[in-house]
C-alpha cells in the first residue's frame, strides 16, 4: 500500500508519516517545495511537489500515479488565515477530484473540532480556517471517495498514548498529535472508520474500542 501524506513536513503530518512508516508503509510526503527536511531525511519515505493553491486538477491527478490513500494533513497557518479557503478548501477539493480522475477510492482528512457547528466560529482566532474545513468536509461526504474526517481539538506535542474520547469532558480539549496521526493510520483500512466524521478528544479509551463506537 502506498500513501500520499498532504502535509506530512507538518506538526502533525510528520506524526503521521512516522507511523505510516513504523506500518512498512509505502509513503510519499506531499509539500509546497518538493523538499524534506531533517527528520524526513531519517525516514524511508519520497517526497512530491504539490502546490494545491496553483496547481489545477489535471497537475495533481498527475501525480497521484501510484498511489493507494490519500491523507490531508494540510492547514492554513494562524499568520496566514486568507490562505484557508485557497488550501483547506479548494486545495483538498481539487485534490479529491484529482483522486477520483486516477482512481483512487480512499481519502482521509485531518480537520478540526468545532468545524463541524457553525454557531462555534466565531469564537475562534481564525474563523477562516473552521469555514474552510467544514465545506472542505462537506465536499468530501458527497465526493463518493470513502472518507475519513478526524476533527482534533488543541494539538500538543505530547507523547503517544493510543487512547482518547469523542466528547469533549472538562478539560481534555487538548490532543497530542501523535494520538491524532495513531487514529489515522489505524483508520486507513479499518471499515469501521470508513465514511465517518468524528471529533478526537485526549482521552482514556483505546482507539479500537473507540473505533467500535462508530
Amino acid at each position: 500500500m502506498t500513501v500520499l501524506v498532504i502535509g506530512g513536513t507538518g506538526r502533525t503530518g510528520f506524526q503521521i508519516v512516522k507511523q505510516l512508516v513504523n506500518e512498512n508503509k509505502n509513503v510519499i510526503v506531499g509539500n509546497h517545495s518538493g523538499n524534506g527536511n531533517i527528520k524526513l531525511s531519517k525516514l524511508d519515505v519520497s517526497v512530491r511537489k504539490f502546490d494545491l493553491i496553483k496547481e489545477n486538477v489535471a497537475e495533481i491527478a498527475s501525480k497521484l500515479g501510484n498511489v493507494d490513500v490519500v491523507i490531508f494533513a494540510a492547514g492554513a497557518s494562524q499568520s496566514h488565515p486568507e490562505q484557508a479557503e485557497w488550501l483547506d478548501l479548494d486545495g483538498a477539493v481539487k485534490l479529491m477530484d484529482a483522486a477520483k480522475r486516477v482512481g483512487i477510492k480512499r481519502y482521509l482528512m485531518v480537520s478540526a473540532a468545532g468545524a463541524a457547528d457553525r454557531a462555534t466560529w466565531n469564537i475562534y482566532d481564525i474563523p477562516e480556517y473552521y469555514i474552510a474545513k467544514y465545506y472542505a468536509e462537506k465536499e468530501l461526504k458527497h465526493s463518493g471517495l470513502i472518507y475519513t474526517v478526524v476533527r482534533p481539538p488543541i494539538l500538543s506535542d505530547g507523547s503517544l498514548t493510543g487512547k482518547g474520547s469523542f466528547h469533549k469532558t472538562g478539560n481534555n480539549d487538548v490532543v497530542s498529535r501523535a494520538d491524532v496521526a495513531n487514529m489515522v493510520v489505524l483508520s486507513i483500512a479499518d471499515a469501521r472508520a470508513f465514511n465517518q466524521s468524528f471529533d478526537l478528544y485526549g482521552g482514556v479509551e483505546s482507539m479500537d474500542d473507540l473505533l467500535g463506537e462508530l
